[in-house]
């Protein structure tokens, strides 16, 4: 599930795995390949989106010459640790499953958060962003 929702005039995409009934078979890319990504349970998505490229064909995209990390941005008061808006969005991030999110304003990083065993260096599949 991809959420992205207005907070003032800054994007917010959460990236997150809906949960779904295992079969209780560790997903492989060739089992994957059988059905929809859209009909994928929890293990199949949580192994699925993390290894798109083994799934499914892809190719590497050299970077452009001139990539630069986007720079903080003035934190977000209400979702400040200890504050109830942080708790609630700790409790979203468990409930969905949510890998990752971040919030973008003005070329601005002003939040980002990893959940699940991800970093900032991890690999996740995004369709619509």
């Amino acid at each position: 599930m991809l959420a992205i929702l207005r907070v003032s005039s800054a994007a917010m995409l959460a990236l997150s795995i809906a949960a779904a009934p295992s079969t209780g078979q560790a997903p492989t890319p060739a089992s994957l390949r059988t059905h929809s990504s859209f009909t994928w349970n929890q293990a199949e998505k949580e192994y699925g989106f993390s290894h798109w490229d083994e799934v499914y064909p892809a190719r590497t995209i050299a970077p452009g010459a001139r990539v630069h990390a986007l720079p903080p941005g003035k934190p977000i008061a209400a979702l400040a640790t200890g504050t109830p808006g942080a708790g609630m969005l700790e409790q979203y991030i468990a409930e969905q499953y949510v890998a990752g999110l971040i919030i973008v304003q003005d070329g601005n990083v002003r939040l980002e958060r990893y959940a699940r065993g991800y970093s900032d260096s991890g690999r996740w599949v995004s369709q619509s962003v």
